[in-house]
Formats: structure tokens, C-alpha cells, sequence
């Protein structure tokens, strides 16, 4: 499976329309799939061979490259927005004279970010388990070699 990696600059500016964050959510998927086929092949040990360890190792690496800065990008428009919407939201109340209740804001301004959050923490357990696979992977191919088999 071939994806295109998207640069950084890129990515950010998916984040600002509704449009622009369902096409990131589009790209992270095709991410994902490709990651969801090495996650089967070693669930199921079919990467055994120096040669495939060795190709599955790169390509893993490869993927967590791509997603490793969607991480931290996420997590820097999450703040942001939730910080808007709480301001947002301290704004209407002080507006129309009622009394602000902080706890009530920070509810409202985390629910308005729950998409976000939710791919947030999706691409991080992707990362987590590609942090995983990456270490397998480098055992096999050092057991390979230690054993004199690449």
C-alpha cells in the first residue's frame, strides 16, 4: 500500500475547516489500514523470514513517521480550540449577565474538541503500538544476526 506522506504544513491546514479534518481523518485511516496489515502479519507470525523482518521494520518505521507529527499537531489544535470554546463560551454568559461556572465551560469546551480528541488518541495508539512492532522487529533481526542468518 502506497501513501502519500502529507508535510506537516499540510496537516495543519486540514485541521481548519470541517472538510479539511475529514480528509485528515481519510489520510490517517489509509495510515492506519496499512499499519492494521503489519499488526495481522505479525499476530499471525507471517514476518519470519531476515529478509521480510527487515522490510516490515522499515515500512513500520516509516508509517510512525507519518503520524508521529499528526501527534503532536492534534494536540496543539485540541488546545486551541477548546481554549476558544471556553473563552466563547465565558463570553455569552458574561454577555447576557448570568453567573460563569468554570467547571460548566471546561465540560462544554472539551465536548466541543471530542473529534479531535478522539483521533488524538486513536494516532496515539498507533504510535504505541508501532513503538511496539519497531522493537519486535529489531529483536528478530538481531536474533538473525546473531545467529549468523542475514
Amino acid at each position: 500500500m502506497i501513501i502519500k506522506h502529507k508535510p506537516l504544513s499540510e496537516l495543519e491546514k486540514l485541521m481548519q475547516t470541517k472538510d479539511g479534518f475529514n480528509d485528515l481523518e481519510k489520510y490517517c485511516q489509509s495510515v492506519f489500514s496499512a499499519l492494521d496489515i503489519y499488526i495481522s502479519k505479525m499476530k499471525s507470525r507471517k514476518i519470519t523470514e531476515p529478509e521480510n523482518v527487515d522490510k516490515a521494520l522499515d515500512k513500520v518505521t516509516g508509517y510512525r513517521g507519518y503520524i508521529n507529527p499528526l501527534l503532536e499537531v492534534l494536540e496543539a489544535h485540541k488546545k486551541n480550540k477548546e481554549a476558544e470554546a471556553y473563552i466563547n463560551f465565558k463570553d455569552e454568559v458574561e454577555e447576557k449577565g448570568d453567573k460563569f461556572v468554570s467547571a460548566i465551560a471546561e465540560r462544554k469546551a472539551s465536548k466541543n474538541v471530542s473529534q479531535i480528541r478522539a483521533l488524538r488518541n486513536k494516532v496515539e495508539g498507533y504510535i504505541n503500538q508501532c513503538d511496539i512492532m519497531i522493537g519486535v522487529l529489531q529483536s528478530k533481526l538481531n536474533y538473525y544476526r546473531d545467529r549468523k542468518k542475514w
